[in-house]
């Protein structure tokens, strides 16, 4: 049993210090456990707004390549068909973030007999992407003539990593590297804005980001609070190809200031 206190400063200090250090305690707790939430909040949203641009962006790019790869339908069939099909295969491939465009055409007889009316291609279906080297995916379509029939395909090979290219904010301090991953969790490539050098030095097969568990929704961030090792995953759900863009923030960017700060 505590003996109560026989002095004057010793029952003041009861009554009226304790409680007043309590409350201050308190207050200062929750005020700042309010404040490291606010920018946790504020540090979400920005990242969420800045994946869903980049990732509308990256969108846009990979529906230019699909309307130029549409562009090739009503080619061919003839001399001057054939010579509208290379231009269009050329243009093709100096659009941004094209490393090659070719045509496979299927190595059986016309039937009509004449080899340039066999290739007359009426419709291309839209493309199909497949992994191809590190840093690289294929996107590869059918192309189909009269009667549907399946004359060939149309291979055009993308650098993922130009895809990725200067799709951070512009005057953001601190650019996170950017990485595209598959809906099988395997991340295909990264591009990191804040590294010099050429594109082969940004590739990396691996990340903080990859593997990660998101939500099934089109775009969101995913939380992982912590004192300075909380971390962010902001991601965008492409809607013009099978994969996700990820980027992966530290909170010691934003909250190592708050956590260093003094009075």
């Amino acid at each position: 049993m505590f003996s109560r206190p026989s002095s004057l400063l010793g029952r003041l200090f009861i009554l009226l210090v304790l409680p007043l250090a309590l409350f201050l305690g308190a207050t200062s707790l929750w005020e700042y456990l309010f404040v490291r939430d606010l920018l946790l909040a504020q540090w979400q949203e920005n990242a969420l707004l800045s994946v869903e641009r980049a990732g509308g962006e990256f969108d846009a790019r990979l529906g230019r390549l699909a309307r130029g790869i549409q562009a090739l339908a009503g080619s061919g069939g003839s001399p001057l068909g054939e010579k509208k099909q290379q231009w269009l295969l050329s243009r093709l491939t100096e659009m941004p973030g094209v490393s090659q465009a070719r045509l496979v055409f299927a190595s059986e007889p016309a039937a009509s007999g004449s080899p340039r009316a066999s290739r007359r291609i009426t419709s291309v279906s839209d493309p199909a992407f497949l992994p191809a080297a590190p840093g690289l995916a294929l996107m590869r379509s059918e192309l189909l003539g009269p009667k549907k029939r399946l004359l060939g395909f149309l291979e055009v090979e993308v650098s993922l990593l130009s895809l990725l290219s200067d799709l951070e904010p512009a005057g953001d301090k601190h650019p996170h590297p950017l990485v595209v991953m598959d809906r099988e969790g395997r991340c295909l490539a990264a591009y990191d804005p804040s590294r010099k050098g050429g594109p082969a030095g940004d590739f990396r097969p691996s990340g903080p980001a990859c593997g990660v568990a998101l939500p099934d929704t089109p775009v969101g961030t995913v939380l992982r609070a912590g004192r300075l090792q909380a971390e962010v995953t902001s991601f965008y759900r492409s809607q013009a190809s099978p994969w996700i863009l990820l980027r992966h923030g530290e909170g010691r960017e934003v909250l190592g200031p708050f956590y260093r700060f003094r009075l």
